[in-house]
């Protein structure tokens, strides 16, 4: 083995949102942080995100998951703020609520048994009739007979979201090494040292943040089983000429969520989900298959001009839910990983929570549900 680099008091493994954010935080605290990324930082799922902050949309039912995404939700601002202190960049965060859109009486029944439980839970959510949906956004299909409205879903703009993440953590001194994939861990008598490169050389650390989204399993010398897999999820951008909707809208089939920022007429459509390995590709039949139902949704869309399409592989786990804490099993090891669909939403509550675990702080509520050790 090559004698280490430089040493840090944390390496965070990964330059997505997560990564980023847990270096920045940490840095913010006065500590020395390496950031390690395979590619570019921001150039993984976290480009290719939607950038809903959604966490009714996304939780099936109460439990850890939603408890997580509201308390996330809630850091947003003074988040965004922080972020636009330190880079200058605004993230575009909006809160722009949500409709979720039936077509048929299954739909509708699914739709009823949600907010049944979502309003009984105290959330702000509203149960419409299909003229009640029009009125609230005129752009909807005569097909749609009944939505949800989840009045305090949000969006933020997930590149400009890593843009100022990288600019924020360059700022407060984090150093970022891109096209340096990390092989594995660097381990001496069941106490982590750093990290191992590709090319032979170590890094020596304190503290090791692994935050390596759908490749956060492929790495060596882990201490447990990490059941961290890639689920591709494929998007399209289109641009009108014409009024875009309002709301973020879900639908059978895709979701539409317009963009923001000044004198925008773009809509990004998404997303599949499949299991396709490490393959990052798009296909024609599936992004047909996306736009048919943002049209069948929005029917101005079918006049809209596709300008892009681009896949990404999202971190999942066996149950859903992220993979976040420390090792049980390796000291100085923490996980930052698994969000699969919801690793935007979550990256203010994990960068919190890598924070309290690497300085010993009360690491936010319901951490637990996230243990590695659970599988």
């Amino acid at each position: 083995m090559n004698h280490p680099r430089k040493a840090f008091d944390v390496i965070v493994a990964g330059a997505g949102a997560i990564g980023l954010a847990a270096a920045w935080r940490l840095a913010r605290a006065g500590l020395s942080v390496l950031v390690l990324d395979r590619g570019d930082p921001g150039l993984g799922a976290t480009w290719a995100a939607g950038g809903m902050l959604v966490p009714l949309g996304e939780a099936p039912g109460p439990g850890p998951l939603l408890r997580a995404g509201s308390l996330s939700l809630d850091m947003y601002p003074a988040f965004a703020g922080q972020l636009l202190e330190d880079s200058g960049i605004d993230v575009l965060l909006r809160p722009v609520g949500k409709l979720v859109c039936a077509y048929g009486e299954p739909g509708v029944e699914r739709l009823r048994a949600r907010h049944a439980w979502q309003s009984e839970a105290g959330h702000d959510v509203d149960l419409l009739s299909g003229a009640e949906a029009r009125e609230l956004e005129p752009l909807l299909s005569t097909e749609v007979c009944c939505a949800l409205h989840l009045k305090d879903d949000a969006h933020v703009d997930n590149r400009l979201l890593a843009a100022a993440l990288a600019r924020a953590s360059t700022q407060k001194d984090v150093e970022v090494r891109r096209h340096t994939p990390v092989k594995g861990l660097w381990v001496e008598r069941d106490r982590i040292r750093g990290v191992r490169l590709d090319d032979g050389t170590t890094v020596e650390g304190e503290c090791v943040v692994l935050a390596c989204g759908a490749w956060s399993g492929q790495l060596e010398d882990l201490p447990e089983p990490l059941p961290v897999r890639p689920v591709r999820g494929q998007m399209i951008l289109l641009e009108s000429s014409h009024e875009l909707p309002r709301p973020l809208l879900s639908a059978p089939g895709a979701y539409v969520i317009p963009l923001g920022g000044p004198r925008r007429r773009e809509v990004m459509v998404g997303a599949s989900q499949e299991e396709a390995g490490f393959e990052i590709q798009t296909d024609r039949g599936t992004l047909q298959a996306l736009r048919d139902a943002a049209v069948r949704c929005v029917p101005s869309l079918a006049r809209a001009r596709r300008c892009d399409a681009w896949a990404g592989l999202r971190p999942g786990s066996p149950d859903e839910l992220p993979i976040l804490g420390r090792s049980k099993h390796l000291e100085g090891l923490i996980y930052a990983t698994g969000h699969f669909r919801n690793g935007i939403l979550l990256t203010p509550y994990t960068a919190e929570a890598v924070a309290a675990f690497v300085l010993g702080r009360t690491t936010p509520p319901g951490i637990e549900a996230f243990a590695a050790d659970r599988f």
